[in-house]
């Protein structure tokens, strides 16, 4: 789940968004034509205590599809995992380890 439009360090309070109907287009696409493999996430904009905030769903990948990588990064560099609050670069092993696992399940 992505959110935003809310600010965490202020009691994830809302702020906002300045055209969140052009940011839901934006993110959609960065999905679908900057991911590997593509990525199709349910993505709305909500009306929260008088603010918009955009709200993606992300279902996790099939086991088989992982992992999910940025295009422009390649796999090796555009690979991350989300620890706690923030995003980590799998490592080169890492990659190796989940592409072994994905063809020796098929």
């Amino acid at each position: 789940m992505v959110v935003l439009g809310l600010d965490e360090t202020q009691g994830f309070a809302p702020t906002g968004l300045p055209d969140p109907a052009r940011l839901a287009a934006d993110l959609g696409s960065m999905c679908s034509e900057d991911m590997e493999p593509p990525l199709r996430p349910l993505i709305k904009v909500h009306d929260f205590e008088g603010a918009q905030i955009l709200v993606a769903e992300v279902p996790e990948l099939d086991p088989a599809r992982k992992p999910c990588y940025s295009r422009g990064a390649g796999i090796t560099k555009g690979s991350y995992v989300r620890v706690c609050d923030g995003d980590r670069r799998l490592s080169a092993y890492e990659v190796q380890m989940m592409l072994v696992l994905t063809w020796s399940a098929s």
